[in-house]
């Protein structure tokens, strides 16, 4: 093979060429699409698997499953007219219209759950609130928070959605109540859940912790499976996610991970670590 390559050494990255390109086939009629050739070798060594849970493992469709709220709250604001702007004030999704005349959501998937469950459940006599938007932060990853600030009526307040941490970190609630919102987050973390708080402010720094709501992504088909294929091939699958560990620890045994230490980890843990700590681990 040398001496033909050294004959014609110019026709060797055609030859390379060609062959992995007949790899890329095969790998195609297997459902999987490979945008580098040269990502075929690469995969032969693989030995751990790190994979992201959202979209990745999981369908990235999510649904309300329930919704907490505290018993009262210091606010002026009905329940109906916290739910409406919790759910209704982001400008993160369209309404667009299908081939049949109805119409769907487009946008984050999160905010799409949060809409649809507004619209499904939907009081027929429950009155409308017309809603301006008067200023908007996006979603921050430093803050894990996105707040909007609407006039309804004639009132105005800033509506705050993001991670329960956040949100309680910035309230008065007393010990005694935040325990209390613990407990419950830790029971929707323990089923796999995603929870999304929120609260709301009329312009001092904190914020009056309303409540949460649970979302369930489902599993992508196919997912147990593919992950008992590496296993048998012996390679090691790590669930890394930003959400609450107990989350992580649900979906990673929902999937099929082998549940114990080195089958999930937080994103926060990955940063701490050294070079040499994330090899030994």
């Amino acid at each position: 093979v040398s001496l033909a390559v050294a004959v014609v050494p110019e026709g060797l990255p055609a030859v390379m060429t060609a062959i992995l390109s007949i790899g890329v086939g095969q790998m195609a009629k297997k459902g999987v699409i490979m945008r580098r050739l040269d990502a075929i070798e690469g995969l032969g060594d693989i030995t751990i698997l790190a994979t992201d849970k959202t979209g990745t493992l999981t369908q990235n469709k999510m649904s309300v499953s329930q919704i907490w709220m505290r018993s009262k709250w210091e606010t002026e604001l009905s329940v109906d007219e916290i739910l409406h702007l919790s759910f209704v004030s982001n400008t993160s999704v369209t309404a667009v219209p299908t081939i049949d005349g109805k119409s769907e959501y487009l946008g984050d998937p999160t905010e799409i759950a949060l809409r649809e469950y507004s619209d499904e459940n939907k009081d027929e006599n429950q009155k409308t609130f017309e809603i301006e938007v008067i200023d908007e932060k996006p979603f921050s990853s430093e803050t894990r928070t996105r707040s909007v600030t609407v006039s309804i009526g004639n009132k105005v307040f800033t509506c705050i959605n993001g991670a329960p941490e956040s949100l309680l970190e910035n309230t008065d609630l007393n010990e005694e109540e935040v325990s209390e919102i613990h407990a419950e987050l830790q029971k929707c973390a323990s089923k796999g859940l995603r929870t999304i708080a929120f609260g709301v402010s009329s312009g001092e720094n904190l914020v009056e912790f309303i409540g949460f709501v649970s979302l369930k992504d489902p599993l992508r088909p196919g997912i147990r499976d593919a992950i008992t294929d590496a296993r048998d091939m012996g390679i090691r699958t790590i669930l890394i996610t930003g959400d609450n560990p107990l989350t992580a620890e649900a979906i990673a045994v929902e999937a099929g991970i082998t549940p114990g230490t080195g089958s999930y980890m937080i994103g926060s843990m990955l940063d701490s670590m050294s070079d040499q700590q994330l090899m030994e681990t």
